[in-house]
This record gives C-alpha cells, structure tokens and sequence, in this order.
C-alpha cells in the first residue's frame, strides 16, 4: 500500500503520480519547459486525465523477466574463476636495519 505509482504524462513526457484508489488520473501538474523559458505557470493538458489499466500482470512480468535475462550474456551471469596473488618474497632483512650502515 506504501508505493507509489506513477505513469509518463502523455503530453508533457514526464513521470507523474497516479492519485486514486479505483478511479485513477494523473496527478495535476505545471507544464516545466514553459517555466524554463520564462513563461507563467500554466497546466499541462495530461493534468487529470483518467489511466486505463489494461495489461496482465503475469504476462507483464515474464516479459520484463525475459527482457532483462536476454539483455545480459551468459557469460557475465556466471560467476568469474577467483586468482590468488603470489605471496610477496620475505624482506631480506629486518625493516629497522634497512638504511642503516655496517661498519
């Protein structure tokens, strides 16, 4: 119940919330482009307009399934073979003594 839904406005191509329970529309809204040129505040004309629902969502979500694992190759699902680093060679003396001279 806490998600919010949202749909593209058809007029003005932005993301806008959908307001309703049964009876949904596009949240009211000001067209932005004409706020960017300096114009005055004026509504989109998508503002309140009723969304239809009309898909399944079962054959919806195997698509976006099928989508989404054919965009990716098999190769890059599969986990990559781990490399271990050489151990470095042990210092050839003690690192207090390095620098200093014997005499």
């Amino acid at each position: 119940m806490g998600e919010q839904r949202s749909v593209v406005c058809p007029d003005c191509r932005t993301w806008r919330r959908i307001m309703g329970d049964t009876d949904l529309k596009i949240r009211e809204h000001q067209v932005a482009d004409r706020l960017a040129d300096g114009g005055e505040h004026s509504l989109c004309p998508g503002s309140n307009q009723p969304v239809i629902v009309d898909i399944d969502v079962r054959r919806w979500q195997l698509r976006q399934d099928r989508m989404l694992r054919d965009a990716m190759p098999p190769e890059n699902r599969r986990g990559t073979r781990g490399f271990c680093k050489p151990a470095p060679p042990p210092a050839p003396s003690p690192v207090h003594l390095i620098g200093v001279s014997r005499a």
